[in-house]
């Protein structure tokens, strides 16, 4: 009987740990959602993964490559207003994500972040912050070839940065 009771004891303390008031949180589509494939599409980044969720998907390998020439742009230019190499602006903005790892997963899920360690998982928000606040900078529908895109891949990318499963946090830090 002990063991039953401490099994209601768990799920009363697992449900009130899930359910606590805090700061909304970015996490997956909920599970009812995803099974259904027609929805679901409308849910998966076409061309690019922006945080944890669909990092490394094979079908986003394209949008990989587009974010590290990104990511290697805004650092240079970021290097430039600094007055410092590219090599320490790129530790600088690397280090700020670091020294706030635990803020920043805070506002994860707990299975949107499962099975990265800190330094991956900073390495990703470098990267996709990054190259996302170049996007952001520098999109525009009239000439999509200053980001090195086509229309059509611009349009998709756009359409990415607006999906619930591909967020990154803001930190005022």
């Amino acid at each position: 009987m002990d063991k039953r009771l401490s099994q209601l004891k768990e799920a009363q303390e697992r449900f009130d740990r899930n359910n606590r008031i805090s700061i909304p949180k970015i996490q997956r589509v909920p599970i009812f959602l995803r099974q259904n494939e027609r929805f679901y599409k409308y849910c998966s980044p076409k061309i690019i993964s922006f945080g944890p969720i669909h990092h490394n998907a094979k079908n986003l390998k394209e949008g990989e490559h587009y974010k590290l020439l990104w990511t290697s742009i805004f650092v240079a230019n970021y290097a430039k207003k600094i007055d410092k190499d590219d090599n320490e602006a790129c530790k600088l903005l690397l280090k700020k994500i670091e020294d706030n790892i635990e803020n920043v997963k805070n506002m994860f899920t707990e299975d949107a972040i499962e099975g990265y360690n800190d330094n991956d998982l900073a390495w990703i928000l470098f990267v996709d912050g990054c190259s996302l606040l170049h996007f952001m900078g520098n999109v525009d529908d009239q000439c999509p070839n200053a980001l090195n895109l086509k229309f059509d891949q611009l349009m998709h990318i756009w359409r990415d940065t607006l999906l619930l499963e591909n967020q990154l946090p803001k930190n005022n830090a």
